[in-house]
């Protein structure tokens, strides 16, 4: 499956500020900032599907599977098993070849004349954004209690084209189905006006309360925005190899994932307030609420389209297929507490720790106008961090250990953000914890010795599908220690 992807994102920024003196509404306006922003994004993304076929005179035996598996991979997640194998990748690629149109196992797409079924996993998007901005930043006075902050708004316009080809089944002038492709573009632009307000309050000596609230825009992903369909490789193989016949296979994959051209932003609504106490030099506790509405929430729904497929004789066979593709068709809401505490003594000792608490929801509404709840993905309920250090003269030390609840994951294979209506069958990201530490020494102007440590207990980040019986991902990164030395010139 040779893959290329050309990515460009070229941005230019032009920013003013002036300070000011002048009031209104006993209101004293500090200072005028404004900008202009430019952004070009691209990407050409390319793939072929081929399948591999054995050169004359190679035979493949016991010695193309001779690479053994990491001892104690699966210590604690399986129990009696036999000795686990990998190919050997070197002996395959010797013996394998792309048939009539390669001879090796690692073509690149240019390699390759593109078929239908490339055409329709291919695509290209094209991606302007011109964004205006103005900001005001304020003092003034609430009951004698200092008031300062800022206001400001922010215009964005995005151009976008997705080239992608139009796939379909036509009959020829025997009468025989053949498969025909021609290029596509779709071409869409939006425009969103961004206010935003924030303000900060000295309510007394140390303690500060902070509001705010803004409006903002997140893009879909450009995988999310492609005009391509991708339907199950094996799927692919099956009916090239055998036709019609292989629609009569239960097991047959008939899904797909692609992407919509026609999707719009993000847009939320966002408000948050912190309550900080400042008790000495080093010393803070923090106390802050937060609150997100996000509209038009990107979906990945499944629809029934009919797809073609190339047979091996020159035919073409039509399935209906369920494609997940992305859909603005929901309203996701965000909203927790966060807490923070730092602290550090006179003798360098210091403690620094955070917890977070959030809850999420989101609801969909679909074509028929029916309603469903959902749960959002990449969202853990709790969360937090404990950092002792210490740091006195020449020398710095910390440990620190994050944490983390379950939450809904994509098992990185979807299209983008997603939400889970079926409970049995979402990918769980399970709990995870890390400990990592780091040190070093300033010896003199010039040199400092250091020493890290990431994933100090060598813990495993686990994924399962739906309950923890049915293990889906297993990513065991180990423990990785720096030592060493900088120097400054």
């Amino acid at each position: 499956r040779p893959i290329s992807s050309r990515d460009r994102d070229a941005t230019g920024l032009l920013d003013i500020s002036r300070p000011l003196a002048a009031s209104l509404a006993g209101v004293r306006l500090t200072r005028f900032q404004a900008g202009a922003q430019y952004t070009d994004r691209f990407r050409d993304y390319q793939r072929r599907d081929r399948t591999l076929t054995l050169k004359d005179g190679f035979a493949v035996d016991a010695s193309y599977y001779d690479y053994a598996i990491p001892a104690g991979a699966f210590d604690g997640l399986i129990g009696e098993r036999n000795l686990w194998v990998g190919p050997n990748l070197d002996a395959f690629r010797r013996a394998f070849e792309v048939a009539g149109e390669y001879d090796g196992v690692d073509p690149q797409p240019e390699d390759l004349e593109p078929t239908s079924d490339d055409l329709r996993q291919s695509y290209r998007i094209e991606e302007d954004i011109v964004a205006l901005y103005g900001r005001l930043d304020f003092e003034s006075a609430v009951r004698g209690a200092p008031v300062s902050g800022n206001v400001g708004l922010r215009w964005v316009r995005t151009d976008m084209t997705v080239f992608g080809a139009a796939v379909e089944a036509r009959p020829d002038l025997s009468g025989a189905v053949e498969i025909v492709s021609a290029p596509r573009a779709t071409q869409s632009a939006y425009a969103e006006l961004l206010p935003s307000l924030n303000i900060r309050f000295d309510l007394s000596e140390g303690v500060v309360l902070r509001l705010g609230g803004s409006r903002s825009l997140t893009r879909p992903s450009l995988a999310s925005l492609r005009d391509a369909t991708v339907p199950s490789s094996a799927t692919v193989s099956e009916i090239y190899e055998r036709g019609a016949v292989a629609l009569d296979d239960p097991n047959l994959d008939v899904t797909a994932v692609g992407g919509n051209p026609n999707l719009k932003p993000y847009v939320s609504a966002n408000a948050d307030a912190s309550l900080e106490w400042y008790f000495d030099p080093f010393g803070a506790l923090t106390v802050s609420a937060f609150y997100k509405r996000i509209d038009d929430f990107i979906y990945g729904e499944m629809r029934l389209e009919p797809m073609p497929f190339a047979v091996h004789d020159g035919s073409a066979v039509v399935v209906d297929i369920n494609v997940n593709r992305p859909q603005n068709n929901g309203v996701a809401s965000l909203a927790g507490v966060e807490m923070g505490y730092a602290r550090r003594l006179p003798s360098g000792l210091g403690l620094s720790a955070s917890a977070a608490f959030t809850s999420s929801t989101v609801e969909l509404e679909y074509r028929d106008g029916s309603r469903q709840s959902a749960r959002l993905q990449g969202v853990s309920e709790v969360s937090y961090s404990i950092t002792p250090y210490f740091q006195r003269g020449p020398i710095e030390a910390y440990v620190s250990y994050t944490w983390r609840s379950a939450f809904d994951s994509n098992g990185n294979v979807t299209i983008a953000s997603d939400a889970k209506t079926d409970v049995s069958n979402a990918i769980i990201a399970a709990d995870f914890g890390t400990l990592d530490f780091g040190a070093s020494c300033h010896v003199n102007r010039r040199f400092d010795i250091f020493a890290e440590g990431v994933n100090m207990t060598d813990a495993r980040q686990a994924a399962y599908q739906g309950y923890e019986s049915r293990l889906y991902q297993l990513h065991q990164y180990g423990r990785t220690i720096n030592i060493g030395l900088r120097a400054r010139f």
